[in-house]
């Protein structure tokens, strides 16, 4: 989120770096995925969210009321600054947004509007987590994946398994266990986000684990 927040807006949210374990910005992006389910099924509650004044918005669509105004004032900062023609864009340091908010007649591009702007900031930011929730649900290996235990044999929870025999477990038996993933079948990008994503993480096999794991994840 730290590259892709300078990508966007030319300032890192610096979550990386940050001392506190939860910072502002990952609690709002987790309120904002939470809220785009109920702004699906119940779109008008989009425009009333930001009709209402701050001290009633906390409670409707508080990630997306938040996400959206602070993205306002960035496209106003901006705007700002164009037309004061402070604004010096250079490949190196032009931002997605830079490019988005620069029209181009001879190609017939316009400004969008700021709800698209929105929505291609929160494409860009949660775009991983969809990602990651995706193949959880679809994993690339549909089958089992064959292990040989080592001639000396091991010990497995209690369970002696003799060396040269062949083990394997299917992908689907972690990533379907409501144990490790709560609602197994539900898709919930959310549950990459905070406190849950240490888990997730964690048992997230899509590409196998440990030192024979796909290539491409070395």
């Amino acid at each position: 989120m730290d590259i892709v927040s300078r990508t966007l807006f030319g300032y890192s949210f610096n979550l990386i770096d940050s001392d506190i374990e939860f910072p502002p910005e990952l609690k709002m992006l987790e309120s904002f995925v939470g809220d785009s389910g109920i702004i699906k099924h119940f779109p008008f509650l989009k425009p009333l969210s930001l009709a209402l004044p701050s001290f009633v918005d906390s409670s409707v669509l508080k990630g997306y009321t938040y996400f959206k105004r602070q993205l306002a004032r960035k496209i106003a900062l901006i705007s700002e600054k164009r037309e004061k023609g402070a604004l010096k864009l250079d490949v190196e340091s032009m931002t997605v947004f830079d490019i988005m908010l620069e029209p181009d007649q001879d190609k017939g591009f316009v400004v969008p509007e700021t709800d698209e702007l929105v929505d291609e900031a929160f494409l860009f930011l949660v775009a991983g987590t969809v990602v990651r929730e995706s193949l959880r649900l679809s994993t690339a290996v549909p089958g089992n994946l064959p292990r040989v235990v080592p001639k000396y044999g091991v010990n497995v929870c209690g369970q002696w398994i003799p060396g040269g025999t062949t083990v394997s477990m299917a992908n689907r038996i972690v990533h379907d266990n409501p144990d490790l993933f709560e609602n197994p079948e539900r898709f919930v990008p959310e549950r990459w986000l905070g406190e849950q994503r240490k888990i997730s993480e964690k048992w997230h096999v899509s590409f196998s684990r440990g030192p024979r794991r796909c290539i491409g994840m070395k």
